[in-house]
């Protein structure tokens, strides 16, 4: 299983304990797990007479294998697995022509009105005619699967195929890993500590701007764009650095793309360029009561950089980029090197928890609304005044 640590993913979690036979045995138990791959293997719709789509499991290459081999699929402590979903599906317009073709041909010749049952063989002959003729459109994915921790991701934020590898793997495993939103992580983040979880979901939106009015949405989603808002003024205020529990210090840094939304106003305002967060319609977004909706961040963890856009709603980890020290490839370690790169997929999403995790302990204490919010207002006037005089000169 080749790993490529780059692209974008979609995060899950999932109960260990709800998988068929437990977290162990999927290690343990190789021929279980070959059978289980085996079972629900991709399957060729090629010759399929109808608008029809396959998923199924498959060789990073796209080919079904004769047998899935477990050890193939172990990257130390994570399980890799190649997703394939085939589409076949007539391009818009295809059939209406060509039925209008036939119908109009059928008539030159009969010289009378097609009757509505003639009609339907009609388009049915077609449909199956050219369905023959349509090649599947062919998607490939890769999954990475932490049984021990329930932590599983999927390198597409797209939200079809991520039904579909949903549906897949729960058909495979008996148990349906569930998205981690941010409203989720939140929960998850928070439920260590008596009663977080009960003040996530009371948590009210913080008003940045003095006289600002919030809508309160349905759920803490919002807490991805303040948490965004909050890594910018710590950048700008503190250098942007983090101690992190276990993970020791992390540098974060705003890169070349910064979207803002939300506020009295609505709309969004995207700000592309070496230093985003300094341009002078990113100070006035925010003054307008507008917040980070997705960042592009570059996050420092010793050796290693990691290049990842966020956005507020999901924290997805998109269009990843890493830069670390690889190990030299040779035709002897190359499960090393997949190893490498698997690790250092997983270890962004420590990372990132960790940050998420060390706002949401500012956020929900009394120090938040009482010293935060207020420093946040100043830094919002400040820099937008700023800004202004700066453009006026």
């Amino acid at each position: 299983m080749r790993v490529r640590a780059s692209g974008s993913f979609r995060r899950y979690l999932l109960d260990s304990k709800a998988l068929e036979g437990g977290a162990r045995r999927l290690r343990d138990d190789g021929e279980a797990l070959e059978k289980r791959l085996q079972s629900n293997r991709f399957r060729s719709i090629d010759a399929a007479g109808s608008e029809v789509s396959s998923v199924g499991w498959c060789r990073p290459d796209g080919t079904t294998p004769r047998g899935f081999v477990a050890e193939d699929h172990w990257l130390g402590k994570v399980l890799g697995a190649a997703v394939r979903i085939d589409q076949k599906k007539l391009p818009a317009g295809a059939l209406r022509v060509r039925r209008m073709e036939a119908e109009a041909g059928e008539r030159r010749e009969a010289g009378e009105r097609i009757a509505p049952a003639r009609r339907r063989e009609i388009v049915e002959k077609l449909e199956s005619e050219l369905m023959a003729r349509v090649v599947p459109a062919t998607a490939l994915y890769a999954m990475f699967f932490e049984p021990e921790r329930g932590r599983l991701l999927l390198n597409t934020t797209a939200d079809g195929a991520n039904v579909a590898f949903r549906a897949l793997f729960n058909e495979t495993f008996g148990t349906s890993p569930e998205p981690l939103p941010t409203a989720a992580l939140a929960v998850q983040l928070a439920g260590a500590s008596k009663g977080a979880a009960k003040k996530i979901a009371e948590v009210s939106p913080a008003i940045f701007i003095d006289g600002g009015v919030v809508a309160v949405p349905d759920s803490p989603a919002f807490l991805g764009a303040e948490f965004l808002l909050w890594l910018w003024h710590q950048c700008e205020a503190a250098g942007g650095k983090f101690e992190l529990q276990d993970l020791g210090e992390v540098g974060v840094a705003f890169d070349s793309l910064l979207e803002l939304g939300g506020g009295e106003g609505g709309g969004r305002v995207t700000v592309r360029g070496e230093t985003p967060t300094r341009a002078a319609e990113a100070g006035s977004a925010l003054l307008a009561g507008k917040l980070p909706q997705k960042a592009r961040l570059v996050i420092a963890r010793g050796e290693k950089s990691f290049n990842v856009s966020l956005s507020g709603a999901t924290l997805d980890l998109e269009s990843i980029k890493i830069e670390a020290e690889a190990e030299e490839i040779t035709d002897e370690n190359l499960r090393a090197g997949d190893e490498q790169r698997a690790g250092w997929l997983f270890e962004l999403c420590d990372v990132v928890d960790g940050l998420f995790a060390t706002f949401l302990e500012l956020r929900l204490s009394a120090e938040f609304e009482r010293q935060t919010v207020p420093a946040m207002r100043d830094w919002i006037v400040a820099r937008a005044r700023g800004r202004t005089r700066a453009a006026g000169r």
